[in-house]
């Protein structure tokens, strides 16, 4: 048996180096739908494609994100929770999200102008990109207001409020937002 042993040490010693390269996208999203259905979580696909973009060291990371997720979610876990309840853990996008870019993404899903955010003609698509701009970029409700015609930080606030209100009683406005979202934050 000593024989085996300094025979395998003498292998190792010979500086055989092998490179240990993170799970590509695919696997890191099939290791997290294996995970959650053996948790008894449904993970729908588009979710853990999100984390798996986002989280890409390795799948310890992975599976603490997916655990923080199912204990956080008080409802099903859609590409929306994930994003607001992972939003402190999850990389970055690789572009940044900007109040123009939230504004440019907002408008053309509903087919109008940018510059027709900036006034009251149409409200709903104002309340849902100044809620989207308070949730993925840095600015505050000032910042947030001054780009939108030179709202007060009042007017920014009342808008968010109506839109989670929206969010939670009309299903339309909630799939716009979580389409939204899922564009903005990929």
């Amino acid at each position: 048996m000593t024989g085996v042993a300094g025979d395998l040490k003498t292998r190792l010693n010979l500086g055989l180096s092998v490179s240990i390269d993170p799970p590509d996208l695919e696997t890191r999203a099939a290791v997290l739908i294996q995970k959650a259905r053996t948790w008894g979580i449904d993970l729908p696909p588009e979710v853990a494609f999100f984390l798996g973009r986002r989280i890409r060291r390795d799948l310890a990371e992975l599976e603490r994100a997916l655990f923080r997720l199912a204990a956080c979610a008080r409802q099903p876990i859609t590409l929306e929770t994930a994003a607001w309840e992972l939003r402190h853990v999850i990389a970055l996008p690789e572009r940044m999200i900007t109040v123009e870019r939230v504004q440019a993404a907002v408008a053309d899903h509903f087919g109008i102008a940018p510059g027709d955010l900036l006034s009251n003609r149409h409200a709903l698509p104002l309340q849902l990109a100044m809620a989207l701009c308070l949730e993925l970029t840095d600015h505050g409700l000032e910042e947030v207001g001054r780009r939108f015609g030179g709202r007060d930080a009042a007017a920014v606030l009342l808008a968010c409020r109506e839109a989670q209100t929206a969010r939670e009683t009309d299903a339309r406005f909630r799939d716009d937002f979580s389409h939204l979202l899922g564009i903005l934050a990929l």
